[in-house]
């Protein structure tokens, strides 16, 4: 993540909206794969851990530690709950089947070398564990970037299409346990966002939505 980014998020409302609302189905869905178990949790391009903070009061972990490799992220961390290293998700400095789950929330599409991130994302993995994935779709994408929604922050390298990223998952060894879309675009739909949301899943509508998120077991 961009430093500058990072300073301008909790001035605008419909990126802490952004923020918060994947924080929540994030949360969601580790709890529904890994219920009642105490956990050990990787987040990787932590920011200044917003997204652990958020993770560490709504789940059941026994450890957790967020990488990020932009320092000055790292040093405007303000949460007290979590511990960040200076690392990249394309080397990870930790031992073989070190966790249970391991989430990277819009990470995948700043990558270079995708391939390197999946294979150590699966090297730090138990047999079983969790990799949770979630990334803008293409057309939102275009759209944010039409609209300047997301200035500020380091262009996307590559966006991924829902069946793009379980072809990934798929071919670096992973069960693809869930793939969906959520969320809406905040293009002045707050604070009714959330409802229609609901009625968009009730009505097997989901794909209107604009965000992906794609859960893999390492077998």
């Amino acid at each position: 993540m961009d430093y500058e980014y990072l300073l301008n998020r909790d001035k605008s409302f419909i990126n802490r909206y952004k923020l918060n609302r994947r924080s929540e189905e994030i949360s969601k869905v580790i709890s529904k794969f890994s219920p009642q178990k105490k956990l050990s949790l990787l987040d990787i391009g932590s920011a200044d851990g917003y997204l652990l903070s958020f993770l560490n009061d709504r789940l059941n972990l026994e450890f957790s530690v967020g990488i990020e490799p932009c320092v000055d992220c790292i040093k405007a961390k303000s949460f007290k709950n979590i511990t960040l290293l200076a690392a990249a998700g394309e080397a990870l400095p930790f031992s073989d089947e070190s966790f249970d789950a391991v989430v990277a929330a819009s990470v995948i599409d700043h990558l270079k070398d995708v391939s390197e991130f999946l294979n150590e994302t699966r090297r730090v993995l138990r047999k079983d564990g969790l990799l949770v994935i979630t990334a803008i779709i293409p057309f939102y994408d275009k759209l944010a970037n039409m609209f300047g929604v997301d200035k500020g922050l380091h262009p996307h390298i590559k966006t991924y299409t829902l069946s793009e990223l379980k072809e990934i998952l798929l071919l670096h060894d992973f069960k693809v346990i869930l793939a969906k879309r959520f969320a809406l675009p905040s293009f002045g739909l707050i604070p009714f966002e959330r409802n229609i949301e609901l009625v968009l899943e009730k009505l097997r509508l989901s794909y209107l939505m604009f965000y992906s998120i794609v859960v893999g077991k390492r077998l």
